[in-house]
């Protein structure tokens, strides 16, 4: 079939990326289900397994709404009233309440690119490669989302990823994105969200994380941002006591994953991390 064709093309061109290449390749299977052939032009992928789990929610009794977004808290303490929350602030509760995790954001991305920006403020903020700020009003260089970020800083960027994944000393790196804090806390950057956590929980949040992690994290930002950014999980939980991170997604009763949101979690679960998708269900 042509479309099959055209499909294998793209599928092995190298420029194009693991995310659409994915959405190609689960579209291929639907193809070839249907033909007579019965055969797939294109390799398996390696989609690492990731857990997931459903919790439950209570929708508000007395308004009928278009979709189920809106819960109700169950851990509000008045009473007396009902106080709607979105389905991931919910889960974050659940996490947060039930599971024993210390601390918990809903950013998405966010989370991950606040840290990457303290750890790569100054090679982000280069001032020697040409042609990338042209005004002083800029909160990121012209080339930050695509792949000449990282060529026109190759020896910088891999001398910081050799860092983080050779360091034997958490604190260092901790100890680092404090200092970047403080020296640059409030200046525009448009990566880094100040009001997202504290300095201390962002410290707290790369010791729980580790530098391979971050390293791994880092690597694809720089090589691809524009690309690797989207599809990271909802929720970044961590647990100060027993120094241990997880990702989730958050998923409402209508929700779907995305092939990008897949591949995020087949990866982390590739690099020994927790990650789960969250399915919040309607009691």
């Amino acid at each position: 079939m042509q479309s099959l064709e055209v499909i294998k093309e793209s599928f092995e061109n190298e420029r194009v990326h693991p995310g659409r290449k994915y959405s190609l390749w689960v579209r291929a299977q639907k193809i070839c289900k249907t033909s007579s052939s019965g055969m797939s032009p294109l390799p398996d992928m390696v989609i690492h397994p990731y857990y997931e789990k459903e919790i439950l929610g209570r929708t508000h009794p007395h308004k009928q709404q278009e979709s189920n977004a809106l819960f109700v808290n169950p851990y509000n303490s008045d009473s007396q009233s009902y106080e709607m929350i979105r389905v991931e602030q919910l889960a974050l509760l659940h996490y947060k309440t039930q599971e024993g995790w210390t601390h918990g954001v809903h950013a998405e991305g966010s989370a991950f690119s606040t840290l990457f920006s303290l750890l790569f403020w100054d090679i982000i903020f280069f001032e020697d490669v040409p042609d990338v700020f042209r005004s002083k009003y800029q909160n990121l260089p012209l080339d930050f989302n695509l792949a000449q970020f990282y060529t026109a800083r190759k020896d910088s960027i891999d001398k910081r990823l050799s860092w983080l994944r050779k360091c034997k000393e958490l604190q260092d790196i901790a100890a680092q994105v404090e200092v970047n804090w403080k020296q640059y806390q409030n200046q525009q950057c448009g990566i880094t969200s100040w009001s997202l956590m504290t300095a201390e929980e962002a410290k707290s949040l790369v010791m729980c994380m580790g530098g391979k992690l971050l390293a791994n994290i880092a690597e694809l930002f720089c090589k691809n941002n524009s690309h690797y950014h989207g599809g990271l999980p909802d929720l970044t939980l961590w647990n100060v006591n027993s120094f241990n991170c997880k990702f989730v997604e958050v998923k409402g009763p209508k929700d779907s994953l995305s092939s990008k949101q897949t591949l995020w979690l087949s990866r982390l679960v590739q690099w020994g991390c927790q990650a789960e998708v969250c399915r919040v269900k309607v009691k």
